[in-house]
């Protein structure tokens, strides 16, 4: 009994858990009822069919998604509850991986109670109360990893760090079937689909990571490959491309950023259903729910059309280098920083340090905010001599002056649909 109910997201107290138990056998239904009996007669028993306030609805998924990664302390990672008035009760509830401008929009317009997102960036508190689960529902045992090997059926599972996790198909599968198999269980291809000289078209061992994999491929890469038996490794967005990149993958599918993320989202409406069954959960359309550009294959394609748009937008491309090693990131190190953050320092500052000439207003300001946060948040975590705080300054003031350098184009003055604002998670 009580594995049921945890199994299906229904959490009590001891107590209500054998006056529950001694009511089924009173009345004799114990070993006749199903599940959807089990839990209208627990509602209408313990009074649980009431609605929650934002506070409740927070602290529940946060038994799901815990706090706190050395990311989050790194980069301001937001968890947990945003909201001016946590005290209210909530009716309506809009779940999205990204609260862009137009999920806000959508949000306000609709008249939802309360966000519940994945990526954090945050609004108006007033205007739009939000629940945010970023770093953690990455990197936990009920995360968009452990959500992929329990829709696609796998087994034989194998954690590899906390950024992904190994698992075998029944049966190989071909290329194209595999891609079939993805889609038929949420999954759609949105990105590049890159095949070695090697490849000899039978997939049976899978590596997963969702959202930002590039950061798996690589010679920093926080996992060691050589202890890696896949033949396919399926991601969300790749920072470069697979031939760029030493690596024994057969295959390499970019499911796209927000493809790789969104589908946990049906599990968590089912679980807050499970608990309030009274609650409008509701899901934001595909087309405004977006993380900046998905993919590595659409970025390219953007910038390809940024520079037919404007001949002086830049000269180099969206990609990271084989070395993604820099001259900060080693001062770090030196300094006794853990590699992991070291490692997320570098990507960071890498892509900074990469920038094309010219960038367009709204990505300069996004980089100017994502160093102060970096710097501040830096210099919270690490009790660093004065002499070291005074090189971490100078060294990210540089790279400041060397964002602050290029020039701006302002893109409305380009293109009646500018692309969409990116969010700070993509400087992490």
């Amino acid at each position: 009994m009580t594995e049921l109910m945890e199994k299906n997201g229904w959490c009590f107290g001891i107590k209500e858990l054998m006056d529950f138990k001694r009511y089924l056998y009173k009345t004799k239904i114990l070993t006749t009822m199903n599940k959807n009996n089990i839990k209208k007669i627990l509602l209408e028993r313990t009074g649980r069919n009431d609605l929650p306030s934002e506070q409740e609805l927070a602290n529940y998924l946060a038994r799901s998604f815990p706090e706190e990664t050395p990311e989050q302390k790194l980069f301001n990672d937001h968890w947990g509850l945003y909201s001016a008035h946590p005290d209210k009760i909530v009716q309506r509830v809009l779940l999205c991986t990204t609260a862009t401008a137009p999920v806000v929009n959508y949000f306000i317009k609709n008249k939802y109670d309360i966000l519940v997102s994945h990526h954090d960036n945050l609004h108006s508190l007033e205007q739009v109360p939000q629940i945010i689960f970023h770093s953690t529902m990455d990197m936990n045992q009920k995360g968009h990893n452990q959500y992929f090997l329990k829709r696609m059926g796998l087994n034989n599972l194998r954690q590899k760090h906390d950024v992904a996790v190994e698992g075998d198909l029944y049966k190989p599968l071909t290329k194209d079937q595999f891609i079939e198999y993805l889609g038929k269980h949420g999954f759609e291809v949105k990105g590049l689909v890159w095949e070695s000289p090697e490849a000899d078209n039978q997939i049976q061992h899978v590596l997963y990571c969702s959202g930002g994999g590039g950061m798996l491929l690589g010679p920093n890469h926080i996992i060691d490959l050589s202890q890696v038996t896949a033949d396919v490794y399926v991601t969300g967005e790749l920072y470069t491309h697979p031939r760029n990149t030493p690596n024994q993958f057969k295959y390499i599918i970019e499911l796209g950023h927000t493809p790789s993320e969104k589908p946990i989202f049906k599990w968590v409406r089912n679980l807050l259903h499970n608990r309030w069954s009274n609650l409008q959960i509701d899901l934001a359309p595909d087309d405004i729910d977006y993380f900046g550009v998905d993919s590595y294959k659409a970025r390219e394609e953007e910038y390809a059309q940024r520079i037919a748009d404007n001949p002086n937008y830049g000269q180099q491309g969206f990609n990271f280098s084989d070395q993604v090693v820099t001259e900060f990131g080693i001062y770090l190190a030196e300094l006794g920083v853990e590699p992991e953050v070291v490692d997320q320092i570098d990507y960071a500052i890498y892509e900074i340090e990469n920038l094309p000439r010219a960038i367009y207003a709204d990505e300069h300001a996004y980089y100017i905010k994502g160093l102060a946060l970096l710097r501040q948040n830096l210099l919270g975590m690490y009790a660093f001599e004065t002499a070291e705080i005074d090189n971490i300054n100078s060294m990210l003031d540089d790279i400041v002056t060397e964002v602050e350098s290029k020039d701006i184009i302002n893109e409305n003055n380009l293109d009646d649909n500018p692309p969409p604002d990116d969010d700070l998670g993509d400087l992490v």
